[in-house]
């Protein structure tokens, strides 16, 4: 009998080490496999995050240029509203000098009337009826 329980002893301390042989295995493998996923994982959100960095630097160039071109639309709205500016600067003036001719001729019209610009016995004179009645009460 005790042949028999140091037989069972031993068979039942090599089915033991089997099994934590076998555990031991299976433990590597479930390990691996648990590495392998965590970095399939981490390669997932790196690939993630790389397309974000990407988008978000695109963003930025678009926006970029985007404020470039509102600068440049700023500009050309300045560009128009300074020739818009101009243009009514230029108006009023020509209204002013307008303005001013009508009054400078204005006083030479009044002038004209009120003394002539060709003497009385000149014969540049033209000769209207006045002219005729004041040559022949010259003449009398």
């Amino acid at each position: 009998m005790t042949e028999m329980n140091h037989k069972t002893s031993l068979d039942l301390s090599r089915f033991l080490e089997e099994e934590r042989t076998n555990a031991e295995t299976e433990r590597h493998k479930l390990l691996t496999q648990i590495g392998a996923l965590y970095n399939l994982e981490s390669q997932r959100r790196w690939d993630r995050l790389q397309d974000n960095h990407s988008t978000i630097c695109n963003d930025i160039a678009s926006s970029g240029e985007l404020l470039t071109g509102l600068t440049t639309h700023s500009r050309l709205d300045r560009c128009v509203t300074r020739q818009q500016q101009l243009t009514e600067e230029l108006i009023d003036l020509r209204n002013n000098l307008i303005v001013r001719m009508g009054q400078d001729k204005k006083p030479e019209a009044d002038h004209r009337q009120t003394t002539p610009l060709c003497p009385a016995n000149s014969s540049l004179r033209a000769e209207g009826p006045t002219a005729k009645l004041r040559q022949s009460q010259r003449n009398t």
